[in-house]
C-alpha cells in the first residue's frame, strides 16, 4: 500500500537510522547478538551463513543481502549467536511514526491501490490514531488467517477445504483449491447474483487487473505505527553449507519474537546441522503457508535440533536438572522451580489456497506451486514448545500433504531422520505427516522421553495425516515419555483417516493410513485417543459407495518391556489397539487389513471402539476395527504374554481386591472392552453387530501367563506351548531336565547333580633338572578343558668325585672344584661312593642309593657350607633319612674335626665326631 506522505516520512527516517555502521573488526572466533527490534540496524530480511572457508568455517550475517557482520559482533570470542528482540515493536519506528502522525490523524474512509505484487500506488484518506491497528484488506482474504472472524464470514474457506462442510458453503472460494471441486463451485464464483458489495467496482478492478492493479477499501488503521511496523516485520534465515554434527551452526534464542505476514519468520537450510538454544520466551509466526519454524527437505539436508541445555546465566544444566524442570512444567508449577525453562511458541501461517505451514517443519508460499512440504531430521531435545500447524498441516512435521520425518527403508532401525523428541514439555497441534486433499502424508516420529500432548487436528495425534483418498501411514516407536495423542481425522497415535466422500467419487475414501508402532519401556505411559481410527493403530475410511476400495489401515503393534497404557480409544469403529474401519471385504483380494498386535511383558489399561462408523460398525478393543459388509478378508494375531489388560480394583488403603474365594476383582470400565457385537479382543463387528463370516481370513489369539478381565473379577489365563529341555550337568556344575514354555518361558524342571571330575593320570610335562623342578599334568576324561598341574622337585647333582679336587654331576655334567670344601659318601671300606647333592633353601641334601653308607666331611667344610647358606645337612639311603643342624656339631669342636654320620639299613643312624658320639643330634 502507498503511504501517504507522513508515512513516507517515517519509513525514510528508519531507513536512515539503519545506514548507521559499526566498523569495528570483528575477532577471528566471535560472538554477535541480533536485536530484532533495532531498526538501526534490521533493515531487511537477516541472513546468516556458514561457509568452509580453507580448513575452518566463516559465518556472515547480511542484512537486506549486504554484509553486516561487523555491526553484530559483541565483542566476546565465543561463537555464540543470540537472536532477541521483537520484530513487531521497533522503538526507533514507533518514535518516527508518532512524530509523523502528530497532524491529520482521522478519515472517514480510506482506500488502498496495489500492484499484483504488494508496491502500493496510492493510498487515499486519513488515519485514527490508536495503537497497533494494521491496514486490512476486505474480510472476504483478511478473515483468512483471522480464527475469529465474523460469523458473516463463515460461508467461509475453511469450510470449503474440510471433506465434510456443510452444502451451504460449498460455494465457496475453498474448493479453489481442491482440483476436483465440482463444477457448481466454481460457477458461483462468479454469480451474477452475488453480494453486490464486492461487485461494485467490478468494472474498474478488470481495467486495472490487466494493468497487474488491485484497489480495494481498508479499514484505517488507527495510528501510522502498525503500517510501518508491518513494513519492518523482517525475519531470519539460518543458512549452514557446511556438513558434519562438528560443524553445526549454534543459535540462541533469548526472548526473541518474530512475526511475518507473509514470510516464514525462521527458516533453516543448507547442507550442514543447526542447534537452537532457548533461553525465556520465544515466538515464531509466520505467513502464508509458511512454517513458524521452517525446515523443508528441499531446502535442508542437515539436522535440526532444539534443545534448552543452558539456564539464563548461560551455565549448563545437569541432566536432573533438566528431568526436575520437565516435570514441574507439567505439574503447572511457577516460580523457582521454572525460572530456566526455555521456551518456543512457533505457529505456521495459512494460504489462500487453504493450506497451511507446519509450526515447526515443512512450509512453502503455496503449496501448488511447487515448494517442498516435507521435513526430516527434526530432535527436540528440551524446552517448552507449543507448535500448531495452519491449515492441513502438522503442529511438528510436514505441511500440505508432506510426510513428517522418514525411516531409512535399507535399515530400518535407523531412525535418524525421524521427527525425534528426547525431553521437554511439547504441545503440537500433531506430530508427524500433514493432511491434503488426495493423500495424507507419512509420519515418522521416535519418542524417547518427555512431556507430551499432541492433538491432530488433520491427521493423528501422532503419525500419518489424513487424506482424501488415502490416509498418511504412521511409523512411530516410543521408549519413553507421558504421552497424550489424540487424532481428530486418524488414529491416536499411527495412521491417517480417509473419509471424503464429497461429489460422491467412489474412489474417495480408500485406504486408510497404516500403522507400525513400537511402544516399550517401564517408564512409558500412553493415552491415545482416535477419531477417524484406533487409539494405537490404523486410520479408518469411510465412503457411502460400495463399489471400489475403503478399506481401514493395517496396524503392526508391538507393546513391550514394562510399557503403559492407560487408555487407548479408537474411534469411527477403529479399535482400540489395532487397525482402523472399513469395508470387511476386498473383491480384488488385493488388500488386507491386517491387525498384528503383541504385548509382551506390558500393561493395558483400558482400551475400547468408542464411537461406531458411519457405517454403524465398532471396532474390537483390541484387534480388529469395524467391518462393513457381510464378509471379512482380514487377519487378525493377537499375541499377549505375560501382560496384565485391565486393572484390579484397589481398596481405600491402595491394597487390591479381591472376593470372597481369592479373585482379584477388576476396576469397572477397564480392560479390552468389546461393543455392538465387537470381541474384546479379536474382532470387529459389522452394521449388524456381528462377526462377518471369513473369507480367507485368520482370527488368532494367543493370551498366555497374563491377566484378563473374567467379568467382574481378573483371571490368570494360560496358554503353553511346552518343549521338553535337558542342560547336562558338567564335572563342577548342576544340570537340569524339564520342560519350558517357547511362549512365556515359564519353565519346570529338576535339577542333575554336577558329575565331578574323571581323572587320568599324571604325566610329566617338563621335566625336573638338577637345579630346576618339573612339571607333571592330569587331564579330566569328561572334559578335556579341565586340567590340573603340580611341580616335581629339582633331581639335584649326581657327583662323582674325581680325584683331583673336582667332581662331575652324572645327570647334567657340571663339574666343580670342590677340594676338601664338600663332604663325601664312602662305604664301609671307606671308598668314595657316588652321590648326588642339592640344597633347597637352608637345607642341604646328600643322596645316595646305599643301604649302608657314611657321609663325612671335617667341621671346616661345614663352616664353609654355611658361609654358603647351608644351615642343615641331610644324608638320604635306601630306607633312611636323617639330618642335623650344622651349628650343633660345630659347637662340639673348635678345629678340622672329622665327622661320621653313618646308616647301617635300618638301624638309627649314628654320628661320631672323631670317636666321640653324638647321634643325639641326629634328627629323623
Amino acid at each position: 500500500m502507498r503511504l501517504r506522505k507522513n508515512m513516507k516520512r517515517t519509513a525514510a527516517a528508519a531507513l536512515a537510522l539503519s545506514m548507521a555502521v559499526s566498523t569495528a573488526a570483528v575477532p577471528a572466533s566471535a560472538g554477535y547478538n541480533i536485536d530484532m527490534s533495532d531498526a538501526t540496524k534490521i533493515t531487511g530480511d537477516v541472513e546468516i551463513k556458514q561457509e568452509a572457508d580453507g580448513s575452518g568455517t566463516k559465518i556472515t550475517i547480511s542484512v537486506d543481502g549486504k554484509d553486516k557482520t561487523t555491526d553484530f559482533s559483541d565483542g566476546k570470542e565465543d561463537d555464540k549467536i543470540t537472536i532477541t528482540g521483537d520484530n513487531t515493536k521497533s522503538a526507533a519506528t514507533t518514535t518516527a511514526a508518532a512524530d509523523a502522525a502528530k497532524d491529520d490523524t482521522k478519515a472517514p474512509e480510506t482506500t488502498v491501490t496495489e500492484n499484483k505484487d504488494g508496491t502500493v500506488i496510492s493510498y487515499t484518506g486519513e488515519l485514527d490514531a490508536q495503537p497497533d491497528q494494521e491496514v486490512s484488506r476486505p474480510d472476504s482474504q483478511n478473515d483468512q488467517n483471522d480464527p475469529e472472524a465474523d460469523q458473516k464470514n463463515q460461508g467461509d474457506q475453511a469450510d470449503q477445504n474440510d471433506p465434510e462442510a456443510d452444502q451451504k458453503n460449498q460455494g465457496d472460494q475453498g474448493d479453489q483449491g481442491d482440483p476436483e471441486a465440482d463444477q457448481n463451485d466454481q460457477k458461483n464464483q462468479s454469480d451474477p447474483e452475488a453480494d453486490q458489495s464486492g461487485q461494485k467496482n467490478q468494472n474498474k478492478d478488470s481495467e486495472d487487473a490487466d494493468a497487474g492493479i488491485m484497489t480495494y477499501e481498508a479499514p484505517a488503521p488507527t495510528t501510522l505505527t502498525s503500517a510501518v511496523a508491518a513494513a519492518f516485520r523482517n525475519v531470519i534465515k539460518i543458512i549452514n553449507n557446511v556438513a558434519g554434527a562438528e560443524n553445526a551452526l549454534n543459535i540462541t534464542l533469548d526472548n526473541a519474537t518474530i512475526k511475518s505476514d507473509s514470510k516464514a519468520a525462521m527458516k533453516i537450510s543448507g547442507e550442514g546441522d543447526v542447534n537452537i538454544e532457548l533461553n525465556h520466551s520465544n515466538v515464531l509466526t509466520s505467513g502464508e503457508a509458511h512454517a513458524g519454524l521452517e525446515k523443508n527437505d528441499k531446502d535442508s539436508k542437515g539436522r535440526l535440533t532444539i534443545r534448552d541445555d543452558l539456564k539464563n546465566d548461560g551455565t549448563a544444566k545437569t541432566g536432573e536438572e533438566k528431568k526436575a524442570e520437565e516435570d514441574a512444567v507439567a505439574a503447572g508449577e511457577t516460580g523457582d522451580a521454572v525460572k530456566d525453562v526455555g521456551s518456543l511458541t512457533a505457529t505456521g501461517g495459512y494460504s489462500v489456497s487453504g493450506y497451511g505451514g507446519a509450526g515447526i517443519g515443512g512450509g512453502c508460499e503455496d503449496c501448488y506451486s511447487g515448494g517442498s512440504t516435507s521435513t526430516s531430521s527434526i530432535v527436540i531435545n528440551g524446552g517448552k514448545i507449543t507448535a500448531t500447524g495452519g491449515e492441513k498441516a502438522a503442529g511438528i512435521g510436514g505441511s500440505a500433504g508432506g510426510y513428517g520425518g522418514r525411516v531409512n527403508r535399507k535399515d530400518p532401525d535407523d531412525r535418524s531422520q525421524t521427527i525425534t523428541i528426547n525431553g521437554g514439555n511439547i504441545e503440537a497441534a500433531g506430530i508427524g505427516g500433514a493432511s491434503m486433499y488426495n493423500n495424507g502424508g507419512n509420519g515418522s516420529v521416535t519418542i524417547t522421553g518427555g512431556h507430551i500432548k499432541s492433538e491432530g487436528k488433520y491427521g493423528a495425534g501422532i503419525g500419518g495425516g489424513w487424506g482424501g483418498y488415502i490416509g498418511g501411514d504412521g511409523d512411530v516407536l516410543i521408549t519413553g515419555g507421558v504421552i497424550e495423542a489424540e487424532g481428530l481425522r486418524g488414529a491416536g497415535i499411527g495412521g491417517g483417516g480417509s473419509d471424503y466422500d464429497r461429489n460422491n467419487d467412489p474412489n474417495r475414501g480408500s485406504l486408510g493410513g497404516d500403522a507400525k508402532v513400537k511402544i516399550r519401556g517401564k517408564n512409558t505411559i500412553i493415552k491415545a485417543e482416535g477419531h477417524l481410527g484406533a487409539g494405537i493403530g490404523g486410520g479408518s475410511v469411510y465412503n457411502p459407495s460400495i463399489s471400489g476400495l475403503h478399506n481401514g489401515g493395517s496396524a503392526e503393534i508391538e507393546i513391550t518391556d514394562g510399557a503403559t497404557v492407560k487408555e487407548a480409544v479408537g474411534g469411527t469403529g477403529g479399535a482400540g489397539i489395532g487397525s482402523g474401519a472399513g469395508d470387511g471385504f476386498d473383491h480384488l483380494y488385493v488388500y488386507k487389513t491386517n491387525a498384528h498386535v503383541t504385548i509382551k511383558n506390558a500393561t493395558v489399561e483400558v482400551a475400547k471402539s468408542d464411537s461406531p462408523s458411519k457405517s454403524n460398525t465398532y471396532g474390537a478393543g483390541i484387534g480388529g476395527g469395524g467391518t462393513r459388509g457381510h464378509y471379512w478378508f482380514g487377519e487378525n494375531v493377537i499375541t499377549i504374554i505375560n501382560s496384565v489388560i485391565g486393572r484390579i480394583k484397589l481398596d481405600q488403603n491402595g491394597n487390591r481386591e479381591k472376593d470372597a474365594n481369592g479373585n482379584y476383582l477388576l476396576d469397572s470400565g477397564t480392560g479390552a472392552l468389546g461393543t455392538h457385537g465387537s470381541e474384546g479382543i479379536g474382532r470387529g463387528a459389522n452394521e449388524l453387530g456381528e462377526m462377518s463370516e471369513i473369507l480367507d481370513g485368520k482370527n488368532d489369539v494367543i493370551i498366555d501367563n497374563s491377566w484378563v478381565p473374567d467379568g467382574d473379577k481378573m483371571k490368570q489365563e494360560f496358554n503353553h506351548i511346552w518343549h521338553d529341555t535337558e542342560t547336562l550337568p558338567t564335572c563342577t556344575e548342576d544340570g537340569e531336565k524339564g520342560k519350558v514354555c517357547s511362549r512365556c518361558g515359564m519353565k519346570e524342571t529338576e535339577k542333575i547333580p554336577a558329575l565331578g571330575h574323571a581323572w587320568g593320570a599324571w604325566t610329566v610335562t617338563t621335566p625336573a633338572t638338577c637345579t630346576n623342578e618339573g612339571v607333571e599334568t592330569r587331564i579330566c576324561n569328561r572334559d578335556p578343558s579341565h586340567v590340573e598341574t603340580r611341580t616335581i622337585p629339582a633331581t639335584g647333582h649326581n657327583w662323582v668325585d674325581n680325584g683331583n679336587g673336582t667332581h662331575t654331576c652324572t645327570n647334567c655334567g657340571a663339574t666343580e672344584a670342590f677340594g676338601a670344601l664338600e663332604l663325601r659318601v664312602v662305604d664301609a671300606e671307606g671308598m668314595n661312593k657316588s652321590f648326588t647333592v642339592s640344597q633347597n633353601g637352608t637345607l642341604r641334601t646328600y643322596t645316595g642309593a646305599y643301604d649302608t653308607a657314611t657321609l663325612t666331611g671335617d667341621l671346616n667344610t661345614l663352616r664353609y657350607l654355611q658361609d654358603h647358606g647351608a644351615q642343615t645337612i641331610q644324608f638320604v639311603t635306601n630306607g633312611q633319612t636323617s639330618s642335623f643342624d650344622i651349628n650343633d656339631l660345630l659347637a662340639q669342636g673348635s678345629g678340622s674335626e672329622v665327622f661320621y654320620l653313618t646308616h647301617r639299613g635300618t638301624e638309627e643312624p649314628t654320628l661320631l665326631l672323631v670317636e666321640a658320639d653324638h647321634s643325639e643330634l641326629v634328627k629323623d
